[in-house]
């Protein structure tokens, strides 16, 4: 697609993750639930949105679609934009949501499309990107859905959190036990809800993702990613947010339902030194990061993990 100067401009695409349907690894929910739809060109589609505000000079907005093809595969994909407008809020307009909502979904069924060939199977032409019928009522009702989230949950936490978005909690630098931590981290809550069969992985998106909102913790996991080239800077908010994923994964290595990684850890080279820094390590983050503003935050019970996770 060709990018046009506008004040909410294209920046980069990402495929977030994904997943093909396979017997031995059936898609969960027509298992669970049946055939939903006996045409054979349906699909589900699902988006939301995240933004990092830390540069005021280059506020970004970010745009997640999940497309899955029932049975078949399904994929996530984000587009980044940057936003040059008088009030970033003036993003969630319906008519300023157009142009991000529309691109994505069209990489999101670009990728969709790569994932079906690469495994070769079928992909149905009519939900071919060239040749779907995105009408303005199609777009306009998701850009409704994405403005009122905005203005009835994400902006009345942001206004009631203020403080945790101005200022910046951990800091890592490069080197062998952050990179540990931060890899060990997202690779383990990866298996739990994207990648591993041996979990239940629709239910444990479910109860993670009330504890750390899926678009947060794609912002989370792609900001962390940089550490093989850069040190990273986690805003308070975002600090917690991470504090919860490490939390998740060093209770479900040290627990029963953890049993099931014992072959990927083997395969990653996980082994009993490297989890031991690991849990070292995540202590001692910990106790590092303890700030004011942020207690009732971390004061909050923690979720019994390998309880919660299937």
């Amino acid at each position: 697609m060709e990018t046009q100067e506008r004040p909410i401009e294209h920046l980069e695409v990402y495929n977030l993750w994904e997943q093909v349907f396979t017997p031995e690894d059936p898609d969960p929910e027509l298992t669970e639930y049946g055939n939903k739809n006996d045409d054979p060109e349906s699909f589900d589609l699902s988006t939301t949105f995240d933004y990092d505000l830390t540069n005021r000079d280059n506020i970004i907005f970010f745009c997640d679609v999940t497309i899955g093809l029932p049975g078949k595969a399904i994929q996530c994909t984000r587009c980044s934009f940057k936003v040059d407008l008088p009030l970033f809020q003036d993003v969630f307009t319906i008519e300023n949501l157009r142009y991000p909502v529309h691109t994505t979904i069209y990489y999101a069924f670009d990728a969709l499309k790569d994932v079906c060939n690469e495994n070769s199977l079928p992909f149905p032409p009519e939900l071919d990107h060239c040749q779907r019928s995105l009408d303005d009522t199609f777009i306009d009702g998701i850009c409704s859905d994405l403005v009122n989230i905005f203005k009835h949950n994400r902006a009345p936490f942001d206004m009631q959190n203020r403080e945790l978005f101005l200022h910046y909690g951990l800091k890592f630098g490069s080197g062998w036990e952050t990179e540990h931590i931060i890899q060990l981290t997202f690779s383990v809550i990866d298996q739990l809800i994207y990648k591993n069969a041996a979990y239940n992985r629709i239910h444990n998106r479910e109860v993670f993702f009330e504890q750390v909102p899926e678009m947060r913790y794609n912002s989370l996991r792609l900001k962390c990613a940089q550490i093989d080239t850069q040190d990273v800077n986690l805003t308070d908010i975002e600090s917690i947010f991470f504090l919860k994923c490490i939390d998740c994964s060093v209770q479900i290595l040290l627990n029963n339902i953890g049993d099931r990684l014992q072959p990927i850890l083997k395969e990653w080279g996980a082994n009993e030194e490297i989890l031991n820094n690991f849990y070292k390590s995540a202590t001692q983050v910990f106790k590092i990061y303890q700030k004011p503003q942020a207690e009732k935050f971390l004061n909050a019970p923690k979720p019994n993990w390998d309880k919660l996770m299937k």
